[in-house]
């Protein structure tokens, strides 16, 4: 980073402000003296932009926009990031998307504001996605309101670079539910006869999977009309999951790079033990605490597993159960083992995926440490061994398409057995299941046959006796229509399975 962003922009009264049309004299006022700044809050932040919401009535969402190289503030100079969201939430308004009023825009030389409407008692569709996998009466109410969305935006005929789930906000209405689309920024209309590629009508719902199920995206895909009618919508929705995961692997760069350094997706901390990398908001206390407590399991034998490479504890801070991971021979530099676990828990992201989270990450000398989610007391082995067999249908299933959704995305872990996956809590939002060992992974690869049989393997294998052949053979058909394979397909991965 070039130094810290500020808290509010230096002097705002300064900025020459461009206001929407028939703006209220009063907002007028509150943007241009600068007064807006005094109760800023900040919301996001990263090394181009700082996001503020500002409260009251009504509440103002307040962009400011610095370049932070000097090949960026010449660029700044033509290409006004203020002007040109304003602009797109313009068109995007016209072409009847559902998005916050504009109020305007102001420029600095290369810094620029750009004010908005805040959206009152909105959570973003993560949020509200997440709610909707315990909440089976909120799930429905949600689902037809996204269908509705994607109506609106199919028919709009938008291109919007960047609709991640974060920038979908949903407001319950109850009974309606609505969408909202927000960040605006590079959005461009379609003139009339261009084409409007699936991906871009379509491609943000592959942020519900893996837990939509298969009738639930048949009803929002059918509702952005990205097939014929005569045409199975479901058959353009793994094409649409495969390209999730390269503009997933296309963005990861910069990411990565914010992960290793303090940003606002990790706080770095220096202390005689190493360097602390902390997941907002964890606080380093907690972190510290639960490594003296596993440095204390560890001296008492007190250990969930132990081999040559790592000792895994459970701790618990201020009534918080956590993991600790500690990794006795941790290598060196980019090859580090912990380096690739702390960037791969992110990069999987417990939103995206049934993967535990990590929240923090000690690097030292000779060793490394990850405290991770507590999501379940037992492996999935131990918690078949004593399952009623609906509940072990039920897990193996859970398990498999989990497996299904990490290959649809291109990604293919190295480690698959059936120890890396827990039965979670009761009630977990992320489903049944979890995976707990995020070590060894490939990403953005083009998954074969051969990638799949070697997973489905590892897994398999590592099942308990008290699993039948018939409930393995059941849950490769499971993991066939989780994938959309062809039958012709499912045969040949039994022919490579065929041990089991």
């Amino acid at each position: 980073m070039d130094g810290p962003m500020p808290t509010s922009p230096p002097a705002p009264e300064l900025f020459r402000w461009h206001f929407a049309p028939a703006l209220a004299e009063a907002l007028r006022e509150r943007l241009s003296s600068g007064r807006w700044a005094d109760t800023a809050v900040v919301l996001k932040e990263n090394r181009r932009r700082v996001v503020y919401r500002v409260p009251g009535t009504p509440g103002l969402i307040v962009k400011y926009d610095r370049a932070p190289r000097p090949i960026d503030r010449v660029k700044a100079l033509w290409r006004h990031p203020g002007q040109r969201e304003y602009e797109a939430g313009q068109r995007a308004l016209a072409r009847g998307l559902p998005v916050p009023a504009s109020l305007g825009f102001a420029r600095r030389g290369a810094e620029t504001l750009f004010a908005a409407l805040e959206l009152p008692a909105c959570e973003s569709l993560q949020q509200a996605w997440l709610r909707a996998q315990v909440d089976g009466a909120w799930r429905r109410r949600l689902l037809a309101g996204l269908a509705h969305f994607a109506q609106t935006f199919a028919a709009a005929r938008v291109r919007h670079p960047d609709m991640h789930a974060g920038n979908i906000l949903v407001r319950d209405l109850d009974p309606l539910v609505e969408c909202w689309l927000v960040d605006l920024a590079g959005a461009q209309p379609l003139a009339p006869g261009a084409r409007f590629a699936v991906w871009d009508a379509a491609g943000w719902m592959t942020q519900l999977a893996p837990a939509i199920a298969g009738r639930e995206v048949r009803h929002l895909l059918q509702a952005a009309a990205v097939a014929p009618s005569a045409a199975d919508p479901l058959l353009a929705w793994w094409p649409l999951l495969r390209r999730a995961g390269h503009e997933a692997a296309r963005r990861w760069p910069g990411r990565r790079a914010r992960l290793l350094q303090s940003s606002s997706l990790c706080q770095t901390v220096d202390t005689s033990a190493g360097r602390w990398r902390l997941s907002p908001p964890f606080p380093l206390e907690t972190a510290q605490e639960a490594w003296r407590q596993h440095q204390a399991n560890v001296a008492a034998e007190r250990l969930l597993k132990r081999d040559r490479k790592r000792r895994l504890s459970r701790v618990e801070v201020a009534g918080r159960t956590l993991v600790v991971k500690e990794f006795v021979t941790p290598g060196t530099g980019t090859w580090r083992s912990d380096r690739r676990s702390w960037l791969n828990h992110y990069r999987l992201g417990p939103e995206a995926f049934r993967v535990c989270r990590c929240y923090a990450w000690l690097q030292a000398p000779q060793r490394g440490v990850l405290i991770l989610e507590d999501v379940g007391a037992g492996n999935l082995p131990a918690t078949l061994q004593t399952a009623a067999p609906a509940a072990r249908r039920e897990l193996l299933v859970a398990a498999v398409r989990l497996i299904a959704a990490l290959h649809a995305a291109g990604t293919v872990p190295r480690d698959m057995k059936a120890t890396n996956v827990v039965a979670a809590d009761p009630g977990a939002a992320r489903g049944s299941v979890c995976l707990v060992d995020a070590d060894a992974l490939c990403f953005d690869v083009t998954v074969s046959l051969t990638d799949r049989a070697a997973n489905l393997r590892q897994f398999l294998e590592n099942l308990p006796a008290v699993v039948t052949r018939w409930e393995r053979l059941r849950t490769l058909v499971a993991y066939r229509q989780a994938s959309g394979l062809s039958l012709a397909t499912l045969r040949r991965l039994l022919g490579r399975l065929i041990r089991i």
